[in-house]
């Protein structure tokens, strides 16, 4: 199993949007008023809006350059040039991490010392505040550097979901090896056991449950669709490429088994979407399916239009599509006869329940239709639509996607969907990483990213 995805996942969590880089290249500079001046560039320091660009002249002179000074050229350079190493990416983040506590921790000493001439505060309420900022002193102080006793049971646990062993508790602890921090790493996640510490992260992302879709529908047995999750996280598949199979799949679960995501919400449309996007894409726009949001930009047009994304998409093709023909039940009968005479079953036992499921899921079939059954509703009330009235795809925020490049409005959903262009896509898996990492997440709650 390659590793060259999982470490940066699970030491950088995606900041490598908003870290410096230490590479340098000669070339000309130019302001936002037409200036130039020919350097080196060093790399940056800050992030977003804050970046500072650090220049070095011919003459060994070394400046810094606001990155919003800079023409849209230069900024897309230094864009373009942030660090890509996974080890370059880490000793940036230490750097920043660093330099942003010691600001805080001189700009919470000044607070204090000042504290006692502030006129603003009676006694009571200057020492409340000397509290406060002696507890934020405190937080502004890097932890010791583990031990190695402690860092084995942090890393197990967080890579693994488990402690180490006797065994792999003495094996690592007796090593001399000054790499045996980064081996250990490698070697973790590279083991069943991430495999599987990751899947059960993804199943409860996905609403997977003992390889059965819960959603009303527990009579699919769907040990494919929970196999292909494993083997993408043990195969390193990006993300990115898991959403789309998922959501382009056809045909049944036992042919393709990334079909297994849109069997779960079989016949409710409305509701893959809302789950969906909270997943995906860290945004809740259930409220839409009703009415115009109160909160956020998004009207029920705009639901609607998302869901006819899906509209062609159906997930049970009857049950003349399964094997053994239409008599399901009497398919089901007929097997569990088998199995009672042959003292497979109990005695009180006519029907076996795993038999039932594994029959019962050849009645599902991911497949296109000509013709879109997503409408506005019955009660439809806004001037920009008649109710019951059919419903063109399109998204309200991103790129505008051309429909006439896909086979089916489904893969123009996919493509949106996970396009680099698309703002929340990333955003979201960086976020839901963070919080799984660190129990907390970079932007809360993680199914609802404001704006």
């Amino acid at each position: 199993m390659k590793s060259t995805k999982k470490p940066v996942i699970f030491a950088l969590l995606g900041l490598s949007l908003a870290i410096s880089s230490a590479f340098a290249e000669s070339r000309t500079w130019t302001d936002t008023q037409g200036r130039t001046v020919d350097a080196e560039f060093l790399g940056t320091e800050g992030a977003g809006p804050a970046t500072v660009v650090k220049l070095k002249r011919a003459d060994g002179q070394t400046f810094n350059f606001p990155i919003g000074n800079l023409s849209e050229a230069d900024r897309l350079f230094v864009q373009s040039h942030l660090p890509k190493d996974p080890s370059a990416l880490a000793a940036e983040i230490d750097k920043l991490v660093l330099n942003k506590m010691k600001e805080s921790y001189y700009g919470l000493q000044k607070q204090l010392a000042e504290l006692p001439q502030r006129t603003d505060l009676d006694a009571a309420l200057k020492q409340k505040e000397k509290e406060k900022i002696e507890r934020e002193l405190e937080m502004c102080q890097p932890n010791q550097l583990t031990s190695d006793e402690q860092f084995l049971r942090r890393i197990y646990l967080d890579v693994a979901g488990r402690i180490p062993t006797y065994k792999e508790a003495e094996k690592f602890l007796a090593s001399s090896d000054r790499n045996k921090r980064a081996a250990l790493i490698d070697e973790l996640l590279n083991s069943e056991a991430f495999v599987m510490h990751l899947f059960n992260y993804y199943s409860d992302l996905l609403r997977i449950r003992d390889g059965v879709v819960m959603m009303g529908n527990n009579t699919l047995k769907v040990d494919p669709y929970v196999e292909w999750v494993k083997a993408s996280i043990r195969n390193d598949k990006p993300f990115n490429q898991m959403v789309k199979e998922m959501l382009t799949a056809e045909g049944q679960i036992w042919d393709n088994p990334a079909a297994g995501y849109l069997m779960t919400d079989d016949g409710m449309r409305l509701c893959n979407l809302s789950n969906t996007f909270t997943v995906f894409l860290g945004t809740e726009i259930t409220c839409a399916q009703c009415h115009d949001h109160p909160f956020e930009e998004i009207y029920q047009m705009d639901f609607f239009r998302l869901a006819s994304f899906m509209g062609q998409t159906e997930t049970r093709g009857g049950r003349n599509d399964m094997m053994g023909g239409g008599n399901y039940r009497g398919e089901v009968d007929r097997m569990s006869k088998i199995l009672k005479d042959a003292g497979k079953l109990r005695p009180n036992q006519n029907q076996d329940q795993q038999l039932g499921q594994i029959v019962g899921t050849y009645s599902y079939n991911v497949n296109d239709r000509d013709s879109n059954a997503v409408k506005l509703p019955h009660d439809y009330k806004y001037d920009d639509g008649e109710p019951n009235a059919p419903v063109k795809p399109g998204a309200y925020f991103g790129e505008t996607v051309d429909l006439e490049k896909y086979k089916n409005p489904r893969e123009a959903y996919a493509d949106w969907m996970v396009s680099p262009s698309n703002p929340r896509f990333t955003i979201n898996l960086v976020n839901r990483l963070w919080k799984q990492c660190f129990g907390v997440a970079q932007i809360e709650p993680v199914f609802n990213i404001p704006g």
